[in-house]
């Protein structure tokens, strides 16, 4: 595993990312949460420093799936 003890906290990079694309794209003032996290986050990016890039992308992955899905015709009722 890429990250092993870690792995939770690159979770939260990727979420945190995610819901700041969001924040943007739909112009809402968010309040990030990452205080709690920042010493986590430092850590994790010392250990690696790509992992920053790579949250980022699976952040934008997340992304473009929920847009993809609200913006999904419904499906036809059967008739």
């Amino acid at each position: 595993m890429r990250f092993g003890k870690d792995a939770h906290v690159a979770e939260e990079l990727v979420v945190e990312q995610a819901a700041a694309f969001l924040c943007a794209e739909f112009d809402i003032d968010g309040d990030p949460r990452l205080p709690g996290y920042i010493m986590h986050y430092i850590r994790l990016l010392e250990g690696d420093p790509k992992a920053f890039f790579t949250a980022a992308s699976k952040a934008q992955a997340a992304v473009d799936y929920l847009r993809e899905l609200a913006l999904r015709k419904p499906a036809q009722a059967a008739e």
